[in-house]
């Protein structure tokens, strides 16, 4: 902290136009503080002085409008994860084409997720999109043209993958990795993702989880 007489600290404050506070002290003086970059700038106006009376009509209104600043210790966040799956498993016969939505509830980021399946067989893949399946439509129909590749879908962002067939009874993942894309989705808007099995025997089973954020 370095302590300065009256004639510096006005000045200073009237050129720099930075906000600065004053204390009372008990025998009717006042400390005054600024702070500028790294340094703390104190001027003491004592009482009964030519100093304290024109601190009083012209400059003392001015003063406390608006505290130092603190470092806080808590790093305030620009984004809260908010991961999500949808409802539950869901059971794709053989020789089918199975539809997975989530409808989003509120804006979200998306950054991709994880397909969970049981029993998948050779030749089995998925496709994933942002579809607009909701009643009436999120995005207005004369946006449509540019928005959409193929109203409904929005954006197909998984043409196709296929799955690792696993042992019966057995269980696999496949990431659903969109990075670098951190996509804004709309409230409303359904993440869809499509299981298409082959004719080979046998149910599987399939859910999904979604990597998503919140913008605060």
């Amino acid at each position: 902290m370095q302590e300065c007489n009256w004639e510096f600290f006005k000045q200073f404050i009237t050129d720099t136009e930075l906000p600065w506070l004053y204390v009372n002290g008990n025998d009717e003086s006042y400390t005054a503080f600024v702070s500028s970059s790294n340094i703390t700038i104190k001027c003491y106006i004592a009482p009964n002085s030519i100093e304290k009376t024109e601190f009083e009509a012209s400059y003392k209104t001015f003063g406390n409008k608006s505290t130092l600043s603190q470092p806080s210790p808590f790093a305030k966040p620009s984004f809260r994860t908010k991961m999500d799956a949808i409802l539950n498993w869901v059971t794709c016969s053989s020789d089918s084409v199975t539809d997975l939505d989530f409808t989003l509830m509120n804006e979200r980021y998306v950054t991709g997720g994880e397909i969970i399946f049981k029993n998948a067989k050779e030749g089995d893949y998925i496709t994933a999109c942002v579809y607009d399946g909701f009643n009436g439509g999120v995005i207005p129909e004369a946006y449509r043209a540019s928005l959409c590749e193929a109203w409904p879908i929005v954006a197909t962002y998984v043409e196709k993958r296929y799955l690792v067939p696993t042992t019966v009874d057995g269980y696999g993942i496949l990431a659903l990795d969109t990075y670098p894309l951190n996509a804004k989705i709309s409230q409303y808007l359904q993440l869809r993702v499509t299981y298409h099995s082959t004719s080979e025997v046998g149910d599987r089973r399939v859910t999904v989880n979604y990597n998503l954020t919140q913008k605060l």
